[in-house]
């Protein structure tokens, strides 16, 4: 399995996506064609949701074609409302790390469940790319050991061996699948964040927007997808 993560804040919401793609040896086709369409469109700056608008909205659009097209690409997501989330919480429970640290713990939760739902005797193997992080550096390499330790503890769990082969922060500027899951992760974002906005740019915005949910097949606010189809989105709630 082969999974990249991204986040995206909002005024409200956080939102922490991530695209798993289980065949490892579609990546290399997969990351050809999206450069066989930059070369067509003569489009090279990164695909990121922040430079969505009408100039290359048609590229972006089949970028998004291509990718979803995968066979059994997955995309999952875990939705933090911050109104839950108090200040308070945060000085609480991450206060050596403030938001960061935070960010860290809620995309390690969405890891986490998502590798244990997914998990596989014959399929043992993950490779896991992250954006890279501006967090401090004794942050980054705790999130990496507590990952570790977590498919140490799915393997006892599940009886048979889990491993990451690799695990690292990665840059989205030569990963097309990275860029894939910025712009998904963004656009479940903006979804949750109501939409809004007028002009050229909120347009295409929408329009990316209803090409992924035509894909997902609901509205990217809904919350009552199953957590094991090939589109979720797990809404956070604090432990009573």
């Amino acid at each position: 399995m082969f999974a990249c993560c991204d986040e995206s804040a909002g005024t409200r919401w956080w939102v922490y996506g991530s695209v798993w793609l289980p065949d490892h040896s579609r990546l290399s086709q997969y990351e050809a064609e999206a450069t066989s369409l930059r070369q067509q469109a003569n489009c090279w700056g990164e695909f990121k949701w922040e430079k969505v608008g009408p100039t290359h909205l048609e590229t972006y659009q089949e970028f998004l074609r291509l990718t979803l097209a995968q066979p059994r690409l997955k995309f999952a997501t875990i939705v933090v409302d911050t109104k839950l989330f108090t200040r308070a919480d945060l000085e609480k429970y991450h206060a050596d790390g403030g938001e960061q640290l935070a960010y860290l713990k809620f995309m390690r939760q969405l890891l986490r469940e998502r590798i244990r739902r997914f998990a596989k005797k014959d399929d043992p193997s993950y490779v896991v790319l992250y954006d890279k992080l501006s967090v401090a550096k004794e942050h980054a390499s705790t999130f990496r050991d507590v990952l570790k330790a977590d498919m140490s503890n799915l393997s006892l769990e599940k009886g048979f061996e889990l491993r990451f082969d690799h695990l690292s922060q990665a840059n989205s500027a030569i990963l097309h699948l990275l860029q894939a899951a910025d712009l998904m992760t963004g656009a479940t974002q903006w979804a949750w964040e109501g939409g809004k906005g007028s002009g050229k740019k909120a347009k295409a915005r929408a329009e990316v927007r209803r090409q992924v949910e035509k894909w997902a097949g609901g509205d990217l606010t809904h919350g009552g997808f199953p957590p094991g189809r090939y589109y979720s989105a797990w809404r956070w709630a604090p432990a009573e």
